[in-house]
């Protein structure tokens, strides 16, 4: 405290705020300290200044070969809080008060603060072969005499506003760099080790708390990890429990331990090539969508540039299945509309029915229009693939973990009940079977080799009207099972 009050980060005060304050210990053994404003930040606003995405940096690296990361010392404490607004940072230590001169960590709004800070001081930079997330500046080019010139610009900005680097986080002249969890080379994006080994040897969890961090952990890796949702279902479930009534399962622990064995075997990811075609690859199973963003390399061979995967939620899992395929394309289009929007692309899917959605201007179902309507800005041809070829529908369809034991057991008892009450209602006569009606009335069962033929022809002299509308109107003259 009286090193903070000397370099004037914090002064005493009179003030009636109180703020509780907490010291935690860094690995190069000094302290940082945190202050709880839980009272103040529920009457802030939220600022709504974004931080920088590491998706943008990471895109804005490639093709660089040297790189130089710097770290900014205290960088919070650079920012100075308004005079008529210090007194609401008051808190007490050793029965006396003080009050932060300096912004400090605990604030929700102190990393919106700083990168705006920071942003304004790299503006003329940023974009040009130096990226900033909050603290932390990242130069790069492809080659050393620009490398250069970039470090002395960023070092004469970091002087004139008088800020400390971090000497023992600086990565200096590098082929490749670490950055918030992932490395750096400017060709792909690996998973950092330090980083993956800690949620690797995460213990089973004991508490929500411990959950969320774990899944906090992981989720960071996301990108890497083909099918993300569908790994942590059960997990990403019980945090919807309150406290008292979660508790860990056996499923639970089967995807904590899936999750950490995917981790184990993590692979790279080839940063976008701007100049060649991307590649969509999406998929829908009946909880959840997939979608993967790909690109050819050198040697012809298609690579992974980042994977995605979403839960369905109650209402769409109540979609059909030309619904959550094309829900699948939309969603898919809007999380990699960065890479995608003005480029031409190609999307593959196992869907037939999508093959159509450039040379049809209508489909019978106003949500799909919907999405076709949003979608219509981007250039891209559709290409269908057989669901055996699709790497994504491969994950998807695996069994799905919603179905436990139990449900099954339900799903078979239904099952042999519904197929009792068909037998008792079919008769044959003649070689062809009929369903009796109670009243009396009698309906053919067609053959099952052309069951499909049927649906088709009805469908084409319905003017090719919706499922339900050939439904009730065949169902007047035959029926069938299911």
């Amino acid at each position: 405290m009286k090193d903070l009050e000397n370099r004037k980060v914090i002064r005493r005060s009179k003030s009636e705020w109180r703020n509780p304050i907490r010291a935690i210990q860094k690995p190069n053994g000094e302290v940082r300290i945190i202050c709880n404003f839980i009272g103040l930040n529920d009457l802030v606003e939220k600022d709504p200044y974004e931080l920088s995405n590491m998706r943008d940096i990471v895109r804005a690296t490639q093709g660089s070969e040297i790189f130089t990361v710097v770290d900014c010392k205290e960088a919070f404490y650079h920012v100075e809080i308004e005079e008529k607004d210090k007194h609401k940072t008051a808190f007490e230590f050793n029965k006396k008060v003080y009050e932060w001169n300096s912004m400090v960590m605990g604030y929700k709004n102190s990393p919106q603060i700083l990168q705006r800070t920071m942003n304004k001081i790299f503006e003329e930079l940023q974009g040009n072969g130096v990226e900033v997330y909050m603290d932390d500046i990242v130069i790069h080019a492809k080659n050393k005499r620009k490398h250069d010139e970039l470090i002395i610009e960023v070092l004469e900005r970091i002087r004139k506003h008088k800020m400390k680097l971090n000497c023992a986080k600086i990565q200096f002249s590098k082929k490749e760099v670490k950055l918030l969890g992932v490395t750096l080379n400017g060709t792909e994006m690996q998973a950092d080790e330090i980083k993956k080994n800690e949620a690797l040897e995460y213990p089973e969890p004991k508490s929500l708390t411990e959950l969320r961090r774990f899944l906090g952990m992981t989720g960071w890796f996301r990108s890497f990890i083909k099918d993300y949702a569908g790994l942590t279902l059960k997990l990403t479930e019980s945090l919807k429990k309150n406290g008292n009534s979660w508790k860990w399962t056996e499923e639970m622990d089967a995807e904590f331990k899936e999750l950490k064995d995917v981790m184990r075997k993590m692979g790279k990811l080839t940063l976008p090539d701007y100049n060649k075609e991307f590649i969509l690859e999406t998929d829908a199973s009946n909880y959840r969508l997939g979608a993967v963003l790909r690109q050819k390399n050198e040697k012809g061979n298609e690579v992974a540039i980042q994977w995605s995967s979403k839960k369905l939620t109650p209402t769409e899992v109540r979609y059909g299945i030309s619904e959550k395929e094309m829900l699948a394309v939309y969603w898919g289009i809007k999380k990699f509309e960065y890479e995608l929007r003005g480029r031409k692309f190609k999307i593959r899917t196992d869907h037939k029915a999508l093959v159509e959605i450039r040379n049809k201007p209508y489909f019978n179902n106003n949500r799909i229009n919907r999405w076709i309507e949003k979608i219509q800005e981007f250039d891209f041809t559709i290409e269908y693939r057989k669901p055996e070829l699709m790497i994504v529908a491969d994950t998807l369809s695996r069994i799905n973990m919603e179905e436990d034991g139990k449900q099954a057991k339900i799903k078979e008892r239904t099952r042999k009940q519904v197929e009792g009450k068909w037998n008792a209602h079919v008769k044959e006569k003649e070689g062809k079977q009929y369903w009796t009606f109670d009243c009396g009335r009698k309906v053919e069962i067609p053959p099952k080799n052309i069951r499909e033929q049927l649906m088709k022809l009805n469908h084409e002299e319905l003017s090719h009207r919706c499922m339900t509308t050939v439904y009730y109107a065949m169902r007047e003259n035959i029926i069938g099972p299911g």
